[in-house]
Protein backbone atom coordinates (compact mmCIF):
# COMPACT_ATOMS: atom_id res chain seq x y z
CA UNK A 1 0.00 0.00 0.00
CA UNK A 2 1.67 3.51 -1.10
CA UNK A 3 0.38 6.65 0.72
CA UNK A 4 -0.03 9.27 -2.47
CA UNK A 5 -0.53 11.71 0.27
CA UNK A 6 3.27 11.45 2.14
CA UNK A 7 5.97 12.68 0.16
CA UNK A 8 8.78 9.90 -1.29
CA UNK A 9 11.48 9.46 -3.42
CA UNK A 10 11.44 6.21 -5.32
CA UNK A 11 14.23 4.42 -5.05
CA UNK A 12 13.51 0.67 -4.13
CA UNK A 13 12.07 -2.07 -6.14
CA UNK A 14 8.73 -3.30 -3.95
CA UNK A 15 7.14 -4.92 -3.27
CA UNK A 16 9.68 -7.21 -2.41
CA UNK A 17 8.71 -10.98 -2.70
CA UNK A 18 7.26 -13.65 -0.11
CA UNK A 19 8.46 -17.09 -0.85
CA UNK A 20 7.92 -20.43 0.89
CA UNK A 21 11.03 -22.09 1.94
CA UNK A 22 9.19 -25.79 2.70
CA UNK A 23 12.62 -27.06 3.34
CA UNK A 24 14.57 -24.66 5.43
CA UNK A 25 10.54 -24.52 7.46
CA UNK A 26 10.91 -28.37 8.20
CA UNK A 27 14.11 -28.29 9.56
CA UNK A 28 13.28 -26.63 12.50
CA UNK A 29 9.55 -27.33 12.49
CA UNK A 30 7.28 -25.12 10.88
CA UNK A 31 5.63 -23.33 7.50
CA UNK A 32 8.16 -20.68 6.99
CA UNK A 33 7.81 -17.94 4.23
CA UNK A 34 10.57 -15.76 3.96
CA UNK A 35 9.95 -11.80 2.97
CA UNK A 36 13.50 -10.81 0.43
CA UNK A 37 13.71 -7.43 1.98
CA UNK A 38 17.33 -7.99 0.57
CA UNK A 39 16.25 -8.04 -2.95
CA UNK A 40 14.69 -3.91 -2.47
CA UNK A 41 18.05 -2.31 -4.34
CA UNK A 42 21.33 -4.03 -5.74
CA UNK A 43 23.65 -3.11 -3.13
CA UNK A 44 21.79 -5.27 0.19
CA UNK A 45 20.30 -2.32 1.92
CA UNK A 46 17.61 -4.35 3.36
CA UNK A 47 14.85 -2.45 4.67
CA UNK A 48 16.98 0.84 4.79
CA UNK A 49 15.98 1.58 1.14
CA UNK A 50 12.22 1.51 2.32
CA UNK A 51 13.00 4.28 4.91
CA UNK A 52 15.24 5.94 3.08
CA UNK A 53 12.06 6.63 0.24
CA UNK A 54 10.36 8.46 3.27
CA UNK A 55 13.15 10.27 4.96
CA UNK A 56 15.19 11.98 1.62
CA UNK A 57 11.71 13.23 0.37
CA UNK A 58 11.09 15.19 3.93
CA UNK A 59 14.92 16.19 4.33
CA UNK A 60 14.63 17.75 0.62
CA UNK A 61 11.17 19.50 1.26
CA UNK A 62 12.40 20.63 5.08
CA UNK A 63 15.28 22.85 2.48
CA UNK A 64 18.15 21.10 4.12
CA UNK A 65 21.46 20.37 2.28
CA UNK A 66 23.01 17.82 3.66
CA UNK A 67 22.03 14.95 6.34
CA UNK A 68 24.58 13.23 9.22
CA UNK A 69 24.36 9.93 10.77
CA UNK A 70 26.79 8.13 12.78
CA UNK A 71 26.56 4.55 13.89
CA UNK A 72 29.27 1.23 12.80
CA UNK A 73 31.18 1.05 9.85
CA UNK A 74 29.07 -1.49 8.62
CA UNK A 75 26.05 0.13 9.06
CA UNK A 76 23.32 -0.77 6.18
CA UNK A 77 21.72 2.44 7.40
CA UNK A 78 25.15 4.67 6.73
CA UNK A 79 25.70 2.74 3.21
CA UNK A 80 22.20 3.27 1.76
CA UNK A 81 22.92 6.89 2.76
CA UNK A 82 26.28 7.01 1.60
CA UNK A 83 24.59 5.59 -1.77
CA UNK A 84 20.96 7.43 -2.16
CA UNK A 85 21.20 10.61 -0.41
CA UNK A 86 23.24 12.37 -3.13
CA UNK A 87 20.81 11.49 -5.99
CA UNK A 88 18.50 13.51 -4.01
CA UNK A 89 21.33 16.43 -4.12
CA UNK A 90 22.38 16.33 -0.78
CA UNK A 91 25.75 15.97 0.95
CA UNK A 92 26.61 13.11 3.07
CA UNK A 93 28.59 13.06 6.49
CA UNK A 94 29.10 9.96 8.33
CA UNK A 95 30.91 9.44 11.55
CA UNK A 96 31.63 6.09 12.04
CA UNK A 97 33.25 3.30 14.62
CA UNK A 98 34.32 -0.10 14.36
CA UNK A 99 36.18 -2.44 12.15
CA UNK A 100 38.37 -0.51 9.75
CA UNK A 101 38.77 -3.17 7.29
CA UNK A 102 38.47 -1.94 3.58
CA UNK A 103 35.17 -4.44 2.69
CA UNK A 104 31.33 -5.01 3.20
CA UNK A 105 29.29 -1.57 3.58
CA UNK A 106 32.00 0.08 4.55
CA UNK A 107 34.00 -0.60 1.15
CA UNK A 108 30.63 0.61 -0.60
CA UNK A 109 31.08 4.16 2.18
CA UNK A 110 34.53 4.73 1.02
CA UNK A 111 33.42 4.62 -2.82
CA UNK A 112 30.99 6.62 -2.25
CA UNK A 113 30.39 11.14 -2.32
CA UNK A 114 30.15 10.46 1.64
CA UNK A 115 32.61 12.52 4.13
CA UNK A 116 33.85 9.98 5.88
CA UNK A 117 34.70 10.62 10.36
CA UNK A 118 36.14 7.50 11.75
CA UNK A 119 36.32 7.57 15.65
CA UNK A 120 38.11 4.44 17.51
CA UNK A 121 34.94 3.44 19.56
CA UNK A 122 31.66 4.10 19.82
CA UNK A 123 31.58 7.32 22.03
CA UNK A 124 28.74 9.92 22.56
CA UNK A 125 31.34 12.68 24.06
CA UNK A 126 33.29 12.07 20.52
CA UNK A 127 30.31 11.63 18.23
CA UNK A 128 29.37 15.10 19.29
CA UNK A 129 32.41 16.80 18.99
CA UNK A 130 32.59 15.30 15.65
CA UNK A 131 29.25 16.65 14.57
CA UNK A 132 30.20 20.18 15.41
CA UNK A 133 32.95 19.91 14.13
CA UNK A 134 31.13 19.09 10.48
CA UNK A 135 28.46 21.93 11.32
CA UNK A 136 31.64 24.36 11.19
CA UNK A 137 33.27 22.67 8.27
CA UNK A 138 30.00 22.98 6.36
CA UNK A 139 29.19 26.48 6.71
CA UNK A 140 26.14 27.86 6.69
CA UNK A 141 24.65 24.49 5.34
CA UNK A 142 21.52 23.27 6.97
CA UNK A 143 22.76 20.07 7.81
CA UNK A 144 19.74 17.18 9.01
CA UNK A 145 20.66 15.02 12.18
CA UNK A 146 19.45 11.65 11.61
CA UNK A 147 19.25 9.13 14.74
CA UNK A 148 21.13 5.88 14.26
CA UNK A 149 19.36 3.63 12.16
CA UNK A 150 17.70 6.58 10.93
CA UNK A 151 14.32 5.58 13.43
CA UNK A 152 12.07 8.38 13.55
CA UNK A 153 8.71 9.98 13.44
CA UNK A 154 9.12 9.88 8.87
CA UNK A 155 10.57 6.35 8.52
CA UNK A 156 7.98 4.77 10.25
CA UNK A 157 5.55 4.98 8.08
CA UNK A 158 7.93 2.35 5.74
CA UNK A 159 7.23 0.14 7.82
CA UNK A 160 3.71 0.68 8.45
CA UNK A 161 3.58 -0.25 4.36
CA UNK A 162 5.75 -3.01 4.67
CA UNK A 163 2.98 -4.53 6.90
CA UNK A 164 0.22 -3.27 4.23
CA UNK A 165 2.57 -5.27 1.64
CA UNK A 166 2.23 -8.07 3.82
CA UNK A 167 -1.12 -8.20 4.17
CA UNK A 168 -1.57 -7.86 0.20
CA UNK A 169 0.65 -11.09 -0.23
CA UNK A 170 -1.03 -12.79 2.21
CA UNK A 171 -4.72 -12.53 0.16
CA UNK A 172 -3.04 -12.96 -3.11
CA UNK A 173 -0.71 -16.59 -2.16
CA UNK A 174 -3.97 -17.66 0.20
CA UNK A 175 -2.19 -18.10 3.31
CA UNK A 176 -2.78 -17.73 6.84
CA UNK A 177 -0.33 -15.74 8.78
CA UNK A 178 0.49 -16.87 12.42
CA UNK A 179 3.66 -15.12 13.63
CA UNK A 180 6.35 -12.24 11.91
CA UNK A 181 9.84 -12.41 13.15
CA UNK A 182 12.60 -9.88 11.90
CA UNK A 183 15.39 -8.34 13.87
CA UNK A 184 15.11 -5.07 15.79
CA UNK A 185 18.15 -3.21 16.67
CA UNK A 186 16.64 0.84 17.10
CA UNK A 187 12.92 0.24 17.05
CA UNK A 188 11.94 1.85 14.03
CA UNK A 189 10.95 -1.33 12.01
CA UNK A 190 9.26 -3.12 14.80
CA UNK A 191 7.42 0.08 15.61
CA UNK A 192 6.01 0.51 12.25
CA UNK A 193 5.06 -2.70 11.78
CA UNK A 194 3.09 -3.07 15.23
CA UNK A 195 1.35 -0.10 14.00
CA UNK A 196 0.43 -1.55 11.00
CA UNK A 197 -1.12 -4.74 12.31
CA UNK A 198 -3.40 -2.71 14.50
CA UNK A 199 -4.20 -0.47 11.41
CA UNK A 200 -4.92 -3.39 9.78
CA UNK A 201 -6.79 -5.10 12.56
CA UNK A 202 -4.02 -9.06 11.61
CA UNK A 203 -4.00 -11.62 13.99
CA UNK A 204 -0.14 -12.00 13.64
CA UNK A 205 1.72 -12.33 16.84
CA UNK A 206 4.85 -10.37 15.78
CA UNK A 207 8.19 -11.12 17.57
CA UNK A 208 11.23 -8.35 17.29
CA UNK A 209 14.57 -10.39 17.92
CA UNK A 210 16.87 -7.37 19.38
CA UNK A 211 20.13 -7.30 18.19
CA UNK A 212 20.80 -4.43 20.60
CA UNK A 213 19.19 -2.94 23.29
CA UNK A 214 16.18 -4.35 25.78
CA UNK A 215 12.55 -5.17 25.47
CA UNK A 216 12.00 -2.07 27.96
CA UNK A 217 13.71 -0.13 24.74
CA UNK A 218 11.71 -1.27 22.41
CA UNK A 219 8.23 -0.58 24.29
CA UNK A 220 9.52 3.18 24.81
CA UNK A 221 10.11 3.19 21.14
CA UNK A 222 6.70 2.16 19.73
CA UNK A 223 5.07 3.87 22.32
CA UNK A 224 6.95 7.12 21.84
CA UNK A 225 6.45 7.17 18.23
CA UNK A 226 2.30 6.25 18.58
CA UNK A 227 2.23 9.55 20.54
CA UNK A 228 4.04 12.11 17.66
CA UNK A 229 1.86 14.47 15.84
CA UNK A 230 1.98 13.10 12.96
CA UNK A 231 1.27 9.35 13.60
CA UNK A 232 -1.29 9.84 16.51
CA UNK A 233 -3.81 10.79 13.91
CA UNK A 234 -3.03 7.76 11.56
CA UNK A 235 -3.96 4.88 14.55
CA UNK A 236 -6.81 7.43 16.17
CA UNK A 237 -10.06 5.06 16.11
CA UNK A 238 -7.89 1.65 16.06
CA UNK A 239 -9.32 -1.15 17.99
CA UNK A 240 -5.90 -3.19 18.52
CA UNK A 241 -3.40 -2.28 21.61
CA UNK A 242 0.07 -1.81 20.61
CA UNK A 243 1.52 -4.39 22.08
CA UNK A 244 5.50 -5.30 20.71
CA UNK A 245 6.99 -8.52 21.88
CA UNK A 246 11.16 -8.52 21.95
CA UNK A 247 12.98 -11.39 22.24
CA UNK A 248 16.58 -10.73 23.48
CA UNK A 249 17.67 -14.17 23.85
CA UNK A 250 19.80 -14.20 20.48
CA UNK A 251 21.68 -11.11 21.15
CA UNK A 252 24.64 -12.47 21.88
CA UNK A 253 27.68 -10.73 23.67
CA UNK A 254 26.45 -7.44 21.84
CA UNK A 255 25.59 -5.38 18.81
CA UNK A 256 27.56 -6.02 15.87
CA UNK A 257 29.59 -9.58 18.00
CA UNK A 258 28.78 -12.64 16.32
CA UNK A 259 27.77 -15.71 18.36
CA UNK A 260 30.17 -18.62 18.58
CA UNK A 261 29.59 -20.69 15.18
CA UNK A 262 28.07 -18.01 13.65
CA UNK A 263 30.15 -18.28 10.21
CA UNK A 264 30.22 -22.22 10.02
CA UNK A 265 26.30 -22.14 10.11
CA UNK A 266 26.29 -19.57 7.54
CA UNK A 267 28.05 -21.34 5.38
CA UNK A 268 26.25 -24.84 6.42
CA UNK A 269 23.08 -23.04 5.49
CA UNK A 270 23.83 -21.47 2.45
CA UNK A 271 25.37 -24.78 1.67
CA UNK A 272 22.28 -26.75 2.77
CA UNK A 273 19.42 -24.30 1.72
CA UNK A 274 20.44 -21.52 -0.73
CA UNK A 275 20.18 -18.38 1.68
CA UNK A 276 22.99 -16.19 2.95
CA UNK A 277 22.23 -14.46 6.61
CA UNK A 278 24.35 -11.75 7.44
CA UNK A 279 26.04 -12.02 10.76
CA UNK A 280 25.38 -8.72 12.93
CA UNK A 281 21.10 -8.90 12.12
CA UNK A 282 19.23 -11.97 10.03
CA UNK A 283 21.59 -14.72 11.05
CA UNK A 284 20.91 -13.51 14.98
CA UNK A 285 17.40 -13.12 14.33
CA UNK A 286 17.50 -16.81 12.39
CA UNK A 287 18.51 -17.64 15.98
CA UNK A 288 15.78 -15.61 17.86
CA UNK A 289 13.40 -17.46 15.83
CA UNK A 290 14.78 -21.02 16.92
CA UNK A 291 14.87 -20.19 19.87
CA UNK A 292 11.23 -18.94 19.90
CA UNK A 293 9.93 -22.38 18.46
CA UNK A 294 12.06 -24.57 20.90
CA UNK A 295 10.45 -22.44 23.82
CA UNK A 296 6.36 -22.93 22.73
CA UNK A 297 6.35 -19.27 21.76
CA UNK A 298 5.85 -20.43 18.21
CA UNK A 299 4.07 -23.33 17.79
CA UNK A 300 5.51 -25.95 15.85
CA UNK A 301 3.50 -26.50 12.23
CA UNK A 302 2.29 -22.60 12.46
CA UNK A 303 2.75 -20.27 9.66
CA UNK A 304 5.63 -17.90 10.37
CA UNK A 305 7.04 -14.88 7.75
CA UNK A 306 10.70 -14.12 8.69
CA UNK A 307 11.82 -10.71 7.44
CA UNK A 308 15.25 -10.88 5.58
CA UNK A 309 16.79 -7.59 5.35
CA UNK A 310 20.62 -8.33 4.16
CA UNK A 311 23.30 -11.11 3.67
CA UNK A 312 25.25 -9.40 1.02
CA UNK A 313 28.54 -8.65 2.94
CA UNK A 314 28.03 -12.63 4.11
CA UNK A 315 28.60 -13.52 0.37
CA UNK A 316 31.95 -12.24 0.25
CA UNK A 317 33.53 -13.59 3.36
CA UNK A 318 36.08 -15.98 2.91
CA UNK A 319 34.57 -19.04 5.20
Amino acid sequence: MRDPERPRIALGDFPTRLVHWPRLGASIGVDLWIKHEFEADGFGSGNKVRKLEFLLASVVDGGYSGVVLDGSTQSNCAMALALYAPSAGLTVDLILYGDTCRSGNYLDVLRSAADVTVLPGWSPADIETARRKITDRRGGSRLYDLPTGATNEVTVFASIELAHELADQEDALEISVDHVVFPTGTGGTQAGLEMGRALLGKPWSMFGVAIANDATFFQHVTGSLSRHRLIAPVLRGTQTQLQPHTHVGAIGPGYGIPLDGTFTEISSLRRRFGLVFDSVYTYKAFVGLRQLIDAGMIERGSTVVFLHTGGTNERFRDV
